[in-house]
């Protein structure tokens, strides 16, 4: 059977679930236009284990082996890491002649972290660095972290093609030894400084590793939805080493809330350096947030207490606060009302509408029985201008059997501007 047809398998309005299910699972964004794709590597997947997309959501949503197994299997279609030995060589060089150099001054262990590190050629291209720097690389720790288990298996075996090797000049090449005529396995002295491990930046912590002089995450964001950049953001600030530094993609971080730390300008690129103050800001801040709802917090479980801290930063206006708090809750609770609500609600302030219906419209599929939702994503639409859109929305809305009379005189109101303003 094609995958055109295993695509008919597909019920309508299923594959925009399993995008969901992907971002709030890793963090990906799956945009619009490339819903296709999906479509057919989800249909690649019914046709390997003969199920209808409604089973497929249930093996998805499900917390056994089999979903685990298959989770790591649709995030190593979706998540395909293309990378080389010494990629980017502009950044490489601001490690290498500026980061390196300042390290040496300071610090007598050096540890580096390279996020979203897929098949090891950054880590180890990065410990290459650190030897060629004449450290003592005995007392260095480079860590790769990946959600794709199969990228870290070959991570690990450290051997590869000599398609790894396009970027790679000739005198890196004494570093690798050639198994056969087509392989080359890192060597000893350079695997020893490195240590790989399957871990999910959105869900999982960093913390357990330790600090770090150095975070390498590039091209791992321009996959993430800005709520996850945030979150993962505040992961790094918390294991990074003060002073520490913060290596992206060029225009990856351009939108988001860096106040955080000092940017660093080169000619050939941009880094971030954690300020030496943020540990004592970052306690402080929480305490007096906290402080500020203390009645609340004493009548909260520990469990609820991003929440509770995500509800104070709205209402102090801090956005990016509330959205990291948020999403930390929502890992917990990804399908509690109140807090996707607040989502939406934080869009609304930041003023990102297109961010605001997308949140109203994860509502109205977690619950379509909810009005609330419905009624506010008709005032986006109306304020947008999308008549025809309205309108449908309230022919659904009106139907709903959990109407409250404020709910149904708010649908007459909205209503009547819909019609007078299509008239």
């Amino acid at each position: 059977m094609s995958s055109c047809s295993h695509s008919r398998l597909i019920q309508e309005g299923d594959i925009e679930k399993i995008a969901w299910l992907i971002n709030k699972r890793s963090g990906i964004l799956i945009k619009t236009s490339e819903m296709t794709g999906l479509r057919n590597k989800v249909a690649i997947r019914l046709k390997a284990l003969n199920f209808d997309s409604d089973r497929y959501l249930k093996l998805l949503t499900d917390s056994g082996i089999d979903s685990h197994r298959e989770w790591n299997t649709l995030i190593g279609i979706i998540a395909i890491g293309e990378t080389y030995f010494f990629r980017d060589k502009d950044q490489l060089n601001i490690i290498k002649y500026s980061v390196i150099p300042e390290l040496l001054k300071t610090e007598s262990e050096i540890r580096i972290l390279s996020a979203g590190c897929a098949t090891g050629e950054e880590v180890y291209s990065l410990a290459i660095l650190l030897k060629e720097s004449g450290y003592d690389c005995s007392k260095a720790k480079i860590y790769g972290v990946d959600l794709n288990e199969a990228s870290i298996a070959k991570a690990k075996r450290g051997v590869y093609t000599s398609w790894s090797f396009r970027g790679c000049s000739d005198k890196h090449r004494e570093f690798f030894a050639k198994t056969d005529n087509t392989h080359w396995v890192i060597a000893s002295s350079i695997k020893s400084m490195v240590s790989f491990h399957t871990l999910n930046l959105v869900v999982d912590e960093l913390l357990h590793l330790g600090y770090f002089d150095v975070i390498v995450c590039r091209n791992v964001f321009i996959y993430f939805d800005r709520a996850s950049i945030q979150l993962v953001l505040s992961k790094f600030t918390e294991c990074l080493k003060p002073n520490g530094f913060l290596i992206t993609g060029h225009t990856e971080l351009c939108e988001q809330n860096m106040d955080k730390f000092e940017v660093i300008n080169y000619n050939y690129g941009v880094i971030y350096q954690l300020r030496s103050n943020f540990s004592n800001f970052r306690s402080k801040d929480k305490e007096r947030v906290v402080s500020s709802s203390q009645s609340q917090v004493n009548l909260v479980s520990q469990d609820n207490i991003d929440m509770v801290l995500a509800e104070s930063y709205y209402h102090l206006g801090q956005l990016d606060e509330a959205q990291v708090a948020l999403m930390k809750f929502l890992l917990k609770d990804a399908t509690n009302y109140k807090a996707n609500f607040l989502r939406f609600l934080i869009a609304k302030k930041q003023g990102d509408t297109k961010q605001a219906k997308e949140r109203l419209g994860e509502l109205i599929f977690l619950y379509p029985e909810s009005p609330d939702p419905y009624i506010e994503l008709i005032k986006c639409l109306l304020q947008d201008k999308e008549y025809k859109a309205s309108s449908r929305l309230l022919s659904v809305v009106s139907k709903l059997k959990t109407l409250s009379p404020q709910n149904k005189l708010e649908i007459e109101r909205l209503s009547s501007v819909c019609s007078s303003c299509r008239e």
